[in-house]
């Protein structure tokens, strides 16, 4: 894969709307979700394609100004339904725009396994209500860096990792 000038900040809400260039193919994205384990690490990216429908992605994604570039080929996407039920209880991403609700073409129980694993929800970290308005990712997608929230008040608090316990994060069921 040749070198790519990435941007030095990469947030979810930056991940909309851009180019996939893989081996052999560019394909359009509508968005584009990492899940986030306990650990703070991204074992797959979530991408929503135009015409296709949610493929998930293992391996490293950069964000650069012709859109995201990843290794390997088409080939290479799975389906949502590739991953284990199992395997969301311990994974979050975030969604701020709710737009895996109206996703269509997957089983009705990945749908909610994924929706469960969303951070749109208010949370309490020392007595203080947040929301979450951001998160921030390290090189490739492997890594979440920051948590960007605000409180009631309307004050930023970026969280860093031993923070927060994401898993905690999820709305109770």
């Amino acid at each position: 894969m040749p070198t790519i000038p990435r941007e030095p900040v990469v947030t979810q809400r930056r991940l909309v709307g851009h180019r996939l260039h893989l081996d052999g193919a560019q394909l359009h994205t509508k968005y584009a979700f990492p899940f986030i384990d306990r650990n703070w690490s991204s074992p797959f990216a979530m991408l929503d394609l135009m015409g296709a429908g949610p493929r998930v992605l293992r391996g490293p994604i950069d964000l650069a100004q012709d859109g995201l570039h990843a290794e390997g080929g088409a080939s290479d996407l799975a389906r949502i339904e590739s991953v284990l039920l199992a395997d969301f209880e311990g994974l979050v991403h975030f969604d701020p725009w709710r737009v895996v609700r109206g996703i269509s073409g997957v089983d009705p129980a990945w749908i909610r396994a994924v929706l469960a694993t969303n951070l749109v929800h208010p949370f309490v970290h020392e007595g203080r209500t947040y929301r979450v308005e951001d998160l921030v990712f390290g090189a490739g997608l492997r890594s979440l860096t920051a948590v960007r929230s605000r409180d009631e008040a309307f004050q930023r608090r970026e969280f860093r990792k031993g923070d927060l316990d994401l898993l905690r994060l999820r709305k109770p069921r």
